[in-house]
């Protein structure tokens, strides 16, 4: 079984049950993932790779599944992560705060074709 996690600046490692990074796509648009936070891909790793993202009140409208926990109006930034098993149906993504709140990591988890709720966690 392969792990993939990605994390900026990594190189891949596809050992059976090891950790696999998966390397950032760079800042972006959100483009990589569609602009879609739940968007995972066994068939397109760019839409699974680490990425930079940007939310304001000009473009909110084009954005989905936007972490509930996240402030509803504003500017956001932020990076996103996809942690997932090979051949798994299970998922989580993880949302790690730039601003407003550096550090707060937000959590939704993919269990069997069901998406949880958002979940936070912020720095003390």
């Amino acid at each position: 079984m392969q792990f993939f996690i990605q994390q900026p600046g990594k190189g891949v490692t596809s050992k059976s049950s090891s950790l696999a990074l998966i390397p950032s796509t760079g800042f972006n648009d959100g483009s990589s993932f569609q602009k879609d936070f739940f968007l995972l891909s066994s068939s397109d790793q760019s839409a699974n790779r680490a990425s930079y993202f940007s939310i304001n009140d000009q473009n909110r409208s084009q954005w989905k599944e936007i972490p509930t926990t996240l402030p509803s109006e504003g500017t956001i930034l932020g990076y996103r992560e996809v942690f997932y098993m090979d051949d798994s149906p299970h998922a989580m993504v993880k949302v790690t705060e730039l601003f407003p709140i550096t550090g707060r990591q937000h959590f939704a988890f993919y269990n069997i074709n069901v998406w949880s709720s958002w979940t936070s966690i912020a720095p003390s």
